[in-house]
């Protein structure tokens, strides 16, 4: 995907210029999207099913819903529902 390749491209430009940055930890997150960019859109699908994003897509999602002013009920009820649907539908049908 080109995308990816074009941010480990960036990111490698300011690994060259910047000396100040931390070279390590940005070349570990270029080669990272290097990686990225090799996948298919299946293969990043699967990336998602293995269940790796559970936690951090609940997090996004209850922060998203206390930001919004949702009680702890629906809260409660919302993320219980985003379980099951990472139990029940893989990511291709969901984003679809």
């Amino acid at each position: 995907m080109d995308g990816f390749k074009l941010q480990a491209d960036a990111i490698r430009k300011v690994v060259e210029r910047d000396d100040n940055c931390d070279k390590e930890a940005m070349l570990s997150k270029a080669q990272v999207y290097d990686i990225l960019s090799e996948l298919t859109q299946d293969q990043i699908y699967e990336l998602y099913n293995s269940s790796i994003f559970n936690d951090v897509t609940k997090a996004y999602a209850k922060r998203a819903m206390e930001t919004v002013g949702l009680d702890e009920e629906q809260i409660s009820d919302v993320l219980r529902e985003i379980k099951y649907l990472h139990d029940t539908v893989n990511a291709g049908e969901i984003v679809k």
